[in-house]
């Protein structure tokens, strides 16, 4: 009897307390459109069409169209831009990008797969991986620390392209298809600015 009395207890100090948290959730003001102001303000005017947009340090990096790619001071808001071009006739479409604290990876989306890492102190660019596939088409890259980072893309054999790098994206391999799902056939990854992968 003692025991169905502190059970009895037990369950009416817990709906209580469940009461009364309810009641705290019922006191958060919802915020309407009327509630928000949104100021827009332009930073920059240019022809680049941004595909990736990552942040970092105190700055927000971006890649877009025509091997564009570039900074923006959240300071400031200076636009620092700058293009890579494998000739004048190859227009690089840059969609995945990722920022570490010393450095920026910018990748390609289409044939050639192209990345370039970006050293953040002193601007040097430099090519660090490539494929060459007609298929070959990236989606999203992601570092989850200053060393470790994968890139997503469609199929090019049995399986979605998967890269990875461990040592700060100096040298890039790709995963056996042995270790990744089989695809369905004309199976593709949805090209989402670089947001399809999440860490």
């Amino acid at each position: 009897m003692k025991k169905l009395l502190f059970m009895a207890l037990i369950l009416l100090i817990t709906a209580c307390k469940n009461d009364s948290q309810k009641e705290e959730i019922k006191e958060v003001k919802t915020l309407t459109r009327t509630d928000v102001t949104l100021q827009l303000e332009t930073i920059s005017n240019d022809s680049i069409s941004v595909r990736a947009l990552d942040y970092g340090d105190g700055e927000y990096w971006f890649s877009g169209s025509n091997g564009q790619y570039g900074r923006i001071d959240a300071a400031t808001n200076a636009v620092t831009n700058s293009r890579v071009t494998l000739n004048e006739d190859e227009k690089i479409e840059f969609r995945s990008i990722a920022v570490t604290p010393q450095y920026t990876y910018i990748l390609s989306a289409g044939n050639p797969a192209l990345i370039y890492k970006i050293t953040q102190a002193n601007d040097e660019v430099k090519l660090v991986y490539t494929e060459f596939e007609e298929r070959v088409f990236y989606d999203s890259m992601k570092f989850w620390n200053d060393e470790e980072g994968i890139a997503f893309g469609d199929a090019t054999e049995d399986c979605l392209s998967v890269i990875k790098t461990f040592d700060g994206g100096d040298t890039w391999a790709k995963c056996k298809c042995t270790y990744l799902p089989e695809f369905i056939k004309d199976e593709a990854a949805f090209a989402a600015s670089n947001s399809n992968i999440a860490i």
